[in-house]
């Protein structure tokens, strides 16, 4: 028995589908083969009248039909679920891990690496706010990496507390106003690498200004104007910072930063080409409390004049490197003498106009355990100085003032571990 069109169709009907079957009805001529086909046969002979006929193919009763026809296969979608649901229990009922707790499967997450953690948060939504607990992301390392636009971002919201992004290229913009809602974000990163990282001065102020709870901080190599150093100046219990390299470094950025961060105790300004007025800058208004310090490079705009200064304000000094700074006069030892006594480590490299015959007499600080000054005796004099004396000669090449990775060790900044 061949069947109606009404028969056939699976999804549900819909108006213009009635009217069209109406119209193939309408159609029909009442013969005899087509009565059986729509079941008049199982109506009683008494009952089988042209008024019968006209009721089995009205509008009404056509109408009726469909409904129920969608009814029942409404029922067959919802069993479907139902068996399907039933399956997923059935399932889930002989997975042990999800009878675990977060706080177990957070415990677990613990020993897994950065890459494997990125591939659980697709697993479920039970596992994507596991893994985006802040206890997993304390220490990030990008290092050497490509930061696309806007990665920031999601790193930056995760809450980092250190955060080593030394050689990486962070693509500009750095944050996409259409994804993320820059105002909002307010970072907790407090060690920061940032060390010859390829980024533009306009992004870097914008990723510091998000960053206010910095203690150390690494611009090594790295163009550092003055919105970069305003945004550094934002961090008031910043302790070491390293602008060893850095362009565009001047007295205003300086000036930001020395009177903002008064927590400042490591300080590394090597080589920045910085100008007689900038050097002025560190010597008068650097903190008392300031215990290592680098210099080294400034070439002939300072003098011994603000070095004395210097000397006279900072008398916490630790390590001291004046290495290349070659206007200092034996007036500089004098002051050395008399001034930091708590002075363990200098550094006087190819400082040319100081008599090399006082270095015997710097050797004699009680404080000083290691003196650097390559360049100016030979090493028959030098291996003679260290028979007659108890400090340490050219022990260091390389200052590591405020440095955050020292050596051939590339899994920490600053002593601290930033890979699981």
């Amino acid at each position: 028995m061949s069947s109606s069109p009404i028969c056939r169709k699976k999804t549900k009907c819909t108006n213009e589908d009635l009217d069209i079957k109406l119209v193939s009805y309408k159609n029909w001529s009442i013969e005899n083969n087509e009565l059986l086909e729509m079941g008049v046969n199982m109506l009683p002979s008494s009952e089988i009248n042209e008024n019968n006929l006209k009721e089995i193919t009205s509008e009404e009763s056509l109408k009726k039909g469909i409904d129920e026809l969608n009814k029942d296969l409404q029922t067959s979608s919802e069993l479907r679920y139902r068996v399907k649901k039933f399956a997923q229990m059935k399932k889930s009922a002989n997975d042990l891990f999800t009878k675990l707790s977060d706080e177990i499967i957070l415990m677990i997450m613990h020993f897994l690496p950065r890459r494997s953690l990125f591939e659980c948060a697709q697993v479920c939504q039970r596992w994507r706010r596991i893994v985006y607990d802040e206890s997993l992301w304390i220490r990030i390392d990008l290092s050497g990496r490509t930061v696309r636009s806007d990665t920031m971002g999601y790193i930056l919201s995760r809450n980092p507390l250190i955060l080593r992004m030394a050689q990486v290229d962070v693509q500009t913009p750095l944050f996409k106003e259409l994804t993320l809602t820059t105002t909002d974000l307010a970072a907790k990163v407090e060690f920061l690498d940032l060390s010859m990282a390829v980024i533009s001065s306009k992004d870097l102020a914008l990723l510091l200004s998000k960053c206010k709870k910095i203690r150390k901080l690494s611009l090594e190599h790295c163009t550092t104007d003055e919105d970069v150093c305003r945004s550094i100046s934002n961090n008031i219990n910043l302790e070491t910072l390293n602008l060893s390299l850095c362009y565009e470094l001047n007295d205003i950025g300086l000036k930001y930063i020395i009177e903002n961060c008064t927590s400042l105790q490591d300080l590394n300004v090597q080589w920045t080409r910085l100008n007689e007025s900038a050097i002025s800058v560190i010597c008068k208004s650097i903190n008392y409390g300031i215990k290592n310090l680098n210099l080294s490079g400034c070439g002939k705009n300072i003098n011994d004049e603000l070095v004395e200064i210097l000397l006279m304000r900072c008398e916490n000094l630790i390590e001291l490197d004046l290495s290349d700074c070659v206007q200092l006069t034996d007036l500089t030892i004098n002051s050395l003498m008399k001034y930091v006594p708590k002075l363990s480590t200098l550094s006087l490299s190819r400082c040319y106009r100081i008599t090399p015959a006082l270095y015997s007499r710097v050797l004699k600080k009680p404080s000083l355990k290691v003196l650097n000054f390559f360049g100016v005796l030979h090493e028959r004099q030098i291996q003679l100085l260290e028979m007659s004396s108890r400090v340490q000669i050219n022990r260091f090449k390389f200052s590591t003032i405020a440095r955050p990775t020292v050596g051939i060790r590339r899994t920490s900044i600053w002593g601290i571990r930033v890979r699981d």
